[in-house]
């Protein structure tokens, strides 16, 4: 660290304010799509003290901090560090950072959505993507909650009652004609058959 170095309360690094009185490490990984592991490479890398606070950067250090980040290739990371590997368009790994990492998100999953893949079509409808349960978490609407035991215990004893009764109801129903003497069976589709009445048959021969 640089002697005589004015204390600032606000560092701004790539479009963030930052927290002068953080240290380096906790402080870069508030930037968006900056991590903990990837911030304390970093300042390894530039060998700049872990423990030292932010607001104590001299505008040199700054400098060199944020061209680390835009430019994480200089420092000799390996690309599989960073947050975007292989790219679909262009085919590289890069680390992007800030409104860059959420213009590629929305991208990825504009994608997804016109090829109308399974992740792109769960995206458009709101759900979630990577096979998580959905009966209890993830709820919106309205009615969000989960309702007495006692209410549903009496609205499933009275769909029993209605399931039973409508059985009740399908049974075939058993008609004597009284003018022919035939057994009718006549059930709620309207469809009819008709049998001979076997006493009928009988008293005529």
């Amino acid at each position: 660290m640089s002697e005589g170095v004015e204390f600032k309360h606000l560092v701004r690094i790539h479009g963030k304010d930052l927290d002068g009185g953080k240290k380096i490490v906790v402080a870069l990984s508030d930037i968006k799509g900056v991590g903990d592991n990837f911030a304390a490479s970093t300042v390894s890398k530039l060998g700049l003290d872990p423990r030292a606070r932010v607001g104590f950067l001299s505008e040199a250090q700054i400098q060199q901090v944020e061209k680390a980040l835009q430019d994480p290739a200089s420092l000799g990371l390996p690309q599989w560090f960073y947050n975007r590997k292989r790219d679909p368009e262009t085919g590289e790994s890069k680390q992007l950072l800030g409104s860059d990492l959420d213009l590629a998100l929305k991208g990825d999953i504009d994608r997804e959505s016109n090829q109308r893949s399974w992740k792109g079509i769960r995206h458009a409808l709101g759900l979630k993507v990577r096979g998580q349960r959905t009966r209890t978490t993830g709820r919106k609407g309205k009615t969000v909650g989960v309702r007495k035991a006692g209410w549903s215990l009496r609205r499933n004893r009275r769909r029993a009652r209605l399931r039973r009764r409508r059985r009740s109801d399908l049974v075939w129903e058993t008609l004597r004609s009284r003018e022919s003497g035939t057994l009718v069976r006549r059930a709620r589709g309207g469809r009819t058959s008709s049998l001979r009445n076997s006493t009928s048959s009988e008293s005529t021969v």
